[in-house]
């Protein structure tokens, strides 16, 4: 035909290509492509060419061995004339199955009409030739444009004609609305019966040469009309229909089996697979199920590309002389963090606002009131004074800054990682002059704290999923000489887990300076990497920066006191929850060691000593009741009497510094036991008399230890509070009462913070607005005490106490409410930020800034756990005893501030639309376990995703409650694999349901249609809605063609798969103009099942009722005009 075009463009659906109109198509004078039907007699016919060239053949030596009197084929002159008819018979029946077969896939080529190669006029010449007009006829009205052509009429041979051919296409049309036993003629059923011994070869061919009649018999085995739409799916399934050969099936026949697809979609089963679920088209749940199947890559932007303005000139004025919210070393922060913490917090700023107090890049903006008396010297002396107490307030920052961008970047192979530094200029209003400070009071070396917790703010951010953070990554990020800022980068990415795939030479080469922030952050780090494993390795490491566990007589090493701190509580982390006799010993001993000399600077002060019952404690974490091989080290005996027990005089000094260890000790290994004899042994004591002995910040610990062990009874109410006080304390429970500092009160002070650091660790991450309210309770009180005047050295010595106290209680409100950035305590934050005065320390500063970092934990995706190791990582983070300047680490070191991220869990359930993968906000209903066995129905809570789940191990369930994305329900409890998948990933995949779907009932409809109407703007393309074809579309099914304007993320049909206005259109315009008789036999076929349907009270969605009305009316009219052109 000479024709340029490729095969897949030469069916009826693509006519229009072949226009003579269109332009450009060939070089040379458009002809039409499809010629008029030739004669027979024409050398050029189709037919009369196909005949020529079997004469030719027959006349060969090799026609005539096939054929002629020595012939071996069935159809040869030397068989039987009965053996030559049975083999005619079933060499048409086999090409008619063929012929049949080839209707039931729209991918085969429209043979006939592009006057190519066509069974059709084949079958009906060779019908022609044995006589059997009946089917000659059947085949001649198979396609319109078969009308013209002449055949040969000659009778070669004279068969009996059997009775009319069958068709595929009234067999299934019975099978779906008869019920008819009877199954398909298959190539098995017609082979032939003389040589039998080729039927098992048949029998193998058949399935390959007619595929999907043999599905199609498969399914009717199992299929009956009264079929449910959950059983026709399972048979397609079973009868092994994928996705791909019900695209190809012919979309009138495709209809029922689309039905029953959609209606599943709604209603899935529990046990069915990855193969059943995409062929239903959830592959919302496969990703859920199986998360590593496909790599799903976010859109750039969640932000949806418009042309209209969204900020004004005057606006953008007055954003330039505000703060950015991310700093310079920010900018590579995960836009998806971002999408994600934008819905959460998508009512308001808060968030933002935490970002610009937790900014270090940017000067502090203050003001100075002058006195009515000042010159202008002494306005700006003034100034520099403040700004010197304001820098305090800028170096305190980054412990809080790593909490808020915990786990957010993925860091760039190829570039060094950037770790911001601080900015402590300060710009004062209204002037706007800005002020620095000496530099001379703020070199590195005297705030070298404040610089490694800037580099462990930096390292946190580093995503705990992030690949590639390597020895080679890590060498290339370090600098040419070691520094604080590096220091805190190693023990950030210990703590994420990252330093276990380092090459263990690394940590010697990091080591062989004795660079003392260094040792501290990398020996920390790999110990946090290696948690739990008692890796021997980094045993060796950690015990030669220890002098306690060197050998006798072993060389003094020239360590500092707090790198043996920092390997003291290494060995508690890599021996965690091991119950490690030998290390519990060191841990024993060096906590109530006596030094024989008084040294200036002791090794073992309060601070060696607390780490050293911080690793006793994580070493037996939890284990009280099951002590093991520890029975006969009197272990309890001798940790109580350093705790409680009475002390000689002479060696007060020193045994006042074991206590905290041994209290933290008895309450880390005792925790959650509920042993009453021991609590009441480690308690306060019962008389008042007595607290004159005990050093007053004991008092908090001692009875925070109390309750841990006695864990289950802790209450978040104000009786329990006022039943643990002591009786002389009872009367001023609630604080109201307290109206003057007095150090007298410092044990009260300590206990009732003690209770509630307690109550805090109790309900860590639950978000609890009653336990909330009752700790911003006394946060409130401890402010307002603590903003009493104090005169003398008693009342100031009691204020430090409040203060204290107060930083506490901020951190126990923060605890409670991590993640969720609740404003009722962000609120209180926000007031302890603003302290600017030079009696705040630094410590206080730094514990606001943890609090508010907690409080929006990593931009609230993560919170707190009340695990064992979780409850001991915030009792190390939070230890109440906060320093009191930035090199201030005799009592706890600066370093363990960060174990929080032991304790933190992703628990942020995020909604993400599969088709694009961004983050949605869509309802939950979220099933919870009861402890209360009254009850008979679980309780259940209602949340918006994204957000913050409870504990994984109290939920039942979590479902989707939309009505704009298919519901998908995650059965913890029955379903293993959905707990597994959802702790991997924290991620529900959803797809947005179709426009056919029937919930998206007539009334919702109308009211998108009303709201689309009231919108501002139409969309650009809406013209097409005017042409006939898409004329009739209601507003839901045009989202499908268009999506509606300025929906982010909303691509109405991002796939290659059919819609329902593809199924309309193909329907409506290819199948009713296409002059073949098989689709309009699938048009009836579509009529008879519509109408069981409407008999059985049943909706159809993929094709609605008015549609198939519509397509009845367009065939009885075209009948009318057809009878009309006859006459």
């Amino acid at each position: 035909m000479g024709n340029s075009l490729p095969s897949w463009a030469l069916t009826s659906g693509w006519d229009w290509l072949r226009k003579e109109d269109k332009p450009n198509l060939s070089t040379t004078t458009p002809k039409p492509l499809i010629s008029p039907p030739k004669a027979f007699g024409d050398d050029n016919s189709f037919l009369q060419r196909h005949v020529n060239i079997a004469q030719d053949y027959l006349n060969t030596a090799l026609g005539d061995t096939a054929i002629g009197t020595g012939g071996y084929l069935p159809t040869a002159h030397s068989q039987s004339p009965d053996l030559r008819k049975e083999a005619l018979t079933q060499i048409i029946s086999g090409l008619h199955l063929l012929h049949e077969e080839h209707k039931l896939n729209i991918a085969t080529v429209d043979s006939l009409t592009i006057g190519n190669a066509s069974l059709a006029p084949v079958l009906s010449q060779m019908c022609r030739w044995i006589g059997w007009n009946d089917w000659a006829d059947s085949y001649d009205i198979e396609d319109a444009v078969a009308e013209g052509i002449a055949f040969n009429s000659a009778n070669a041979t004279m068969l009996a004609q059997p009775s009319l051919p069958p068709s595929i296409y009234d067999w299934i049309e019975k099978s779906l609305t008869v019920n008819t036993n009877t199954p398909f003629m298959t190539l098995t059923d017609v082979k032939n019966r003389t040589y039998n011994n080729g039927g098992s070869i048949i029998e193998q061919e058949s399935t390959s040469i007619t595929p999907r009649t043999s599905l199609f018999r498969k399914l009717f085995t199992v299929v009956h009309p009264s079929a449910s739409s959950i059983e026709i799916v399972e048979a397609l399934y079973a009868a092994g229909f994928t996705t791909q050969v019900l695209d190809t099936l012919p979309e009138a026949l495709l209809v029922p089996f689309r039905e029953a697809l959609i209606d599943c979609q709604s209603h899935l089963q529990v046990s069915w697979g990855r193969e059943l679920l995409s062929l239903v088209g959830r592959e919302d749940v496969n990703m859920l199920l199986f998360p590593e199947q496909k790599e799903r890559v976010a859109y750039a932007s969640p932000l949806a590309p418009t042309h209209k303005s969204t900020t004004d000139v005057h606006s953008i004025c007055l954003s330039l002389s505000e703060q950015e919210t991310v700093g310079a070393f920010d900018g590579s922060a995960e836009v998806d963090r971002q999408s994600i913490s934008r819905l959460i917090f998508k009512d308001d700023r808060r968030l933002n606002e935490a970002a610009k107090i937790l900014n270090t890049s940017k000067p502090t903006l203050a003001r100075c009131e002058p006195e009515a008396d000042w010159s202008e010297s002494d306005l700006l002396e003034a100034q520099k004074v403040h700004v010197q107490e304001l820098a305090i307030r800028t170096l305190a920052v980054p412990p809080g800054r790593g909490l808020l961008y915990f786990s957010a970047r993925v860091p760039l192979l190829t570039e060094k990682f950037p770790i911001g530094g601080f900015n402590l200029h300060c710009v004062f209003k209204p002037a706007n002059n800005t002020v620095g400070v000496d530099k001379n009071a703020f070199t590195e070396e005297k705030v070298c704290w404040a610089f490694f917790h800037a580099g462990v703010s930096a390292g946190l951010g580093i995503s705990r999923q992030a690949r590639g953070i390597d020895t080679s990554w890590i060498l290339y990020n370090k600098p040419q000489e070691l520094s604080n800022r590096h220091a805190g980068f190693l023990l950030a990415l210990g703590l994420n887990g990252h330093l276990k795939c380092v090459a263990k030479w690394v940590a010697f080469k990091y080591l062989t300076p004795k660079h003392t922030m260094t040792s501290i952050g990398l020996l920390l780090g790999l110990a946090a990497s290696y948690i739990g494993t008692m890796d021997s390795l980094i045993t060796r490491l950690l015990s030669v920066h220890v002098t306690r566990m060197l050998p006798p007589g072993a060389a003094e090493l020239n360590l500092s006191p707090l790198t043996q701190t920092t390997g003291i509580m290494g060995i508690g982390l890599l021996y965690c929850n091991t119950q490690h006799r030998r290390m519990s010993e060191i841990m024993l001993s060096e906590i109530e060691h006596i030094e024989t000399e008084v040294l200036d600077e002791p090794l073992r002060n309060e601070g060696y000593r607390l780490a050293a019952g911080f690793a006793l404690g994580f070493i037996n974490l939890g284990k009280g009741f099951d002590l093991r091989g520890l029975h006969d080290m009197q272990l309890t005996e001798r940790l109580l009497k350093l705790a409680v027990g009475s002390k000689k005089v002479n060696l007060v000094h020193v045994l006042d510094k074991a206590t905290a260890g041994a209290v933290i000790a008895i309450a880390l290994i005792f925790m959650k036991s509920e042993d009453h004899a021991l609590a009441r042994k480690i308690d306060v004591p019962s008389s008042i008399l007595q607290f004159d002995y005990i050093r007053p910040d004991t008092f908090l610990l001692r009875t925070l230890a109390t309750h841990l062990i006695m864990w289950s009874k802790i209450e978040a109410t104000s009786s329990w509070i006022e039943k643990s006080l002591p009786r002389e304390y009872k009367f001023k429970s609630r604080l109201t009462s307290v109206h003057h500092l007095s150090a007298e009160d410092l044990p009260f002070y300590n206990i009732l913070g003690g209770l509630c650091f307690s109550i805090a660790l109790r309900h860590s991450g639950t978000a609890d607005l009653r336990v909330r309210d009752l700790l911003v309770h006394y946060l409130d009180q401890f402010m307002r005490i603590c903003a009493l005047p104090a005169s003398n050295y008693d009342q100031k010595l009691a204020r430090n106490t409040i203060r204290n106290c107060q930083d506490l209680l901020a951190l126990c409100a923060a605890t409670v409410m991590a993640g969720s950035g609740d404003l009722v305590v962000f609120r209180r934050l926000r007031v302890l930020r603003g302290r600017d005065d030079n009696e705040t320390p630094y410590g206080s500063h730094m514990a606001a800034h943890v609090a508010m970092g907690a409080l929006f934990l990593a931009g609230g995706t993560h919170t707190f756990g009340t695990s064992n190791l979780a409850i001991a990582a915030l009792m190390v983070a939070f230890y109440p005893l906060f320093p009191t300047s930035i090199l201030d680490n005799k009592s706890h070191l600066q370093a363990f501030r960060h174990f929080w991220v032991l304790a933190t869990e992703a628990r942020c359930v995020v909604a993400r639309d599969i088709d694009t993968n961004m983050p949605v906000s869509i309802p939950l209903e979220i099933s919870l376990r009861t402890d209360n066995f009254t009850t008979d129905t679980n309780p259940s809570v209602s949340r918006h995703a994204p957000c913050l789940l409870p504990e994984i191990d109290s939920i039942i369930s979590v479902g989707t409650e939309s009505r704009e994305f298919w519901n998908v329900v995650l059965d913890f409890e029955k379903n293993p694999d959905h707990l597994k998948a959802f702790k991997s990933t924290q991620t529900i995949y959803v797809r947005r349901r179709p426009a056919y779907d029937a919930s998206a009932a007539a009334f919702h409809a109308t009211l998108q249609a009303l709201d689309d109407t009231d919108g501002a703007d139409q969309h650009p393309l809406e013209w097409l809605f005017e042409l006939p074809a898409f004329s009739m579309l209601t507003t839901a099914e045009r989202a499908l063609v268009i999506p509606p304007e300025g929906s982010v993320g909303r691509a109405a049909h991002t796939s290659t798969e059919g819609t329902l206005v593809d199924a309309r259109l193909v329907l409506e315009e290819a199948t009713l103009h296409s002059g073949k008789r098989d689709r309009l036999q699938g048009l009836k076929l579509l009529f008879e099942w519509a109408s069981m349907m409407q008999r059985d009270g049943r909706e159809m969605q993929w094709v609605r009722q008015e549609v198939v009305d519509r397509l009845r009316a367009k065939v009885w009219m075209m009948s009318i005009e057809g009878d009309d052109d006859y006459q």
